[in-house]
């Protein structure tokens, strides 16, 4: 079952950790919950805001994103590839 409201009250999320049969099944079954208090995000999880993030600032102008491939990367050819001794060497082949 789930309960919500609108706001930016911090919620509870119970979760069924055990589940045990009852003396009599008309009167319900025993549980017992895990509690986590928190925002409660549409997918009804507690935790960061991963969709809701932004870029650092504290960096900018001083930092890179370092080396970046592009294109097809670094390229033998199948003589040298064998000349190295692909496929002769145990082991190479991987």
């Amino acid at each position: 079952m789930t309960v919500a409201t609108t706001g930016k009250e911090p919620g509870r999320l119970l979760t069924i950790i055990q589940e045990m049969k009852g003396e009599q099944e008309a009167e319900g079954r025993p549980v017992n919950f895990s509690i986590e208090k928190g925002k409660v995000y549409a997918d009804l999880r507690i935790g960061a805001d991963v969709a809701g993030v932004k870029g650092m600032v504290a960096n900018s102008g001083i930092s890179s994103n370092g080396m970046m491939l592009a294109g097809q990367g670094f390229v033998v050819s199948w003589p040298v590839l064998h000349s190295l001794g692909f496929g002769q060497r145990e082991g190479m082949d991987s």
